[in-house]
C-alpha cells in the first residue's frame, strides 16, 4: 500500500483526514459557538488551542496581542475563537515556486483526501480554489465533476521519476522486503537508515523492523500505490507481539511509539501518515511515558484532526504499517526516446 511534511509538500498516497471543530464554548449564544474562550485559572495557550480544536500558531495569529509573550496568559482574559478557526480552515497551501495549477476530473469512490494525497496538498487547499465545495457536508465530491488543483508537484504523482536514487542496502535491525523496490533519494534513504540505527539503539533486543516499497530504480508507477514513485516513501510495519508460536498479534505500543518516533524527530522526514486510531493508542501511550505536551502536540494530528502542523497525519487504513515521506530532492523526469 502506499502512502507530506514541508509546508509546501505535505500529503502521500492515501487518504488525509481533515475537519475541524471548536470546542466547548465559554460564551455561547443559544446554539451558536462561541467566538471568545475566557482564561482561567491554570489555562495554556497549547491546551486552549488543542481543547478548540486550533493550533498555537493560528490561536497565536488571532490573538496578536499574545504576540510579544504568548506565555503570559491573564485569568479573566478572553481570546478569538472563531477568527483562529477561520484562519485553520482556510489556510491555504501555496503553490509556491514551480506550483501549477492542475485540472483533476474525481472518478468513482476518489474521496477528496485522496486527491490532496496525490498532488501533495492540504485539503483546504482543494476548497480554497473550489468554493462550492464549502457548501457541502463531510467533503463531499461527485464522481466525474472536475476540480481545480494548485500543485507544487511538477507533475502528477501518477508519473514521477527517480533520478540518481540509491538502493537501501540490508543491514542490522531490519528486513527489506522487496530490495527491487527499496531506491529512493539520497535524502530518504540516509533518513531510513539513520531512523532504524536510532530506533535500534533504543529498543536492541526487538525483532526486526520490516522495510516495505520505496520506490523501484527509476522510480515511475509502481503496483498498489499512488506514490512510492520518486524515491521519498517508505512503508515502515509497526512492532506486533507475537505467541508462542512466533504470530504476531497486538500492537506492542511501546515499541511502535519508540519506532514512530525515531522517524518523526528526524529533521528530514516530511508527514508520517498513521490512522488516527493508531495515533490515538500511541499518543496515549506517550502521554503516560511523561513525554511533554509542546512535542505532543507537535508529532500527533491527534487529539486535533486536521491539524496540517503535526508530522503524523491520518490516513486510513495504516494499521498494520505507517507511511513516512521525505523532503523532496529536485529531480528531472527522464527524457523519452
Amino acid at each position: 500500500m502506499a502512502i507530506v511534511r514541508s509546508s509546501s509538500h505535505r500529503i502521500a498516497v492515501c487518504t488525509l483526514g481533515l475537519g475541524l471543530m471548536l470546542g466547548s464554548p465559554s460564551l455561547a449564544s443559544a446554539g451558536k459557538p462561541a467566538c471568545e474562550y475566557t482564561v482561567k485559572k491554570g489555562d495554556t495557550l497549547s491546551a486552549i488551542a488543542r481543547r478548540n480544536g486550533v493550533t498555537e500558531k493560528n490561536l497565536l495569529a488571532a490573538n496578536p496581542a499574545l504576540a510579544k509573550n504568548p506565555n503570559r496568559l491573564r485569568v479573566g482574559q478572553t481570546l478569538e475563537l472563531c477568527k483562529a478557526k477561520n484562519l485553520q480552515s482556510s489556510r491555504p497551501q501555496s503553490c509556491g515556486e514551480g506550483g501549477a495549477f492542475v485540472s483533476h476530473k474525481v472518478g468513482k469512490g476518489e474521496t477528496l483526501g485522496a486527491i490532496a494525497a496525490r498532488y501533495s496538498v492540504t485539503r483546504d487547499s482543494i476548497r480554497k480554489y473550489n468554493p462550492r465545495l464549502e457548501t457541502r457536508a463531510n467533503d463531499m465530491i461527485r464522481a466525474g465533476e472536475t476540480l481545480r488543483v494548485c500543485s507544487t508537484h511538477r507533475r502528477d504523482t501518477h508519473r514521477a521519476w527517480l533520478v540518481d536514487g540509491i538502493q537501501l542496502q540490508p543491514g542490522e535491525g531490519y528486513n527489506v522486503r522487496r530490495p527491487d523496490n527499496a531506491w529512493g533519494t539520497p535524502t530518504a534513504i540516509a533518513g531510513i537508515e539513520t531512523s532504524l540505527a536510532t530506533y535500534r539503539s533504543l529498543e536492541p533486543e526487538a525483532p526486526l523492523v520490516q522495510i516495505g516499497d520505496v520506490s523501484r530504480k527509476k522510480g515511475g508507477p509502481l503496483r498498489s500505490h499512488l506514490s512510492h514513485q520518486d524515491g521519498r516513501d517508505v512503508d515502515i510495519g509497526y512492532v506486533f507481539e507475537t505467541d508462542a508460536e512466533g504470530k504476531s498479534r497486538s500492537l506492542d505500543i511501546a515499541r511502535s511509539w519508540a519506532l514512530v518516533r525515531s522517524f518523526a524527530d528526524n529533521e528530514d522526514v516530511s508527514v508520517i501518515f498513521v490512522d488516527y486510531r493508531i495515533q490515538q493508542q500511541l499518543y496515549e501511550h506517550a502521554q503516560s511515558s511523561g513525554v511533554d505536551q509542546a512535542q505532543l502536540d507537535r508529532i500527533f494530528e491527534y487529539p486535533r484532526k486536521g491539524d496540517g502542523e503535526a508530522i503524523l497525519y491520518h490516513w486510513r487504513g495504516h494499521t498494520r504499517h505507517f507511511h513516512v515521506r521525505f523532503k523532496p530532492t529536485r529531480a528531472k523526469a527522464p527524457e523519452q526516446s
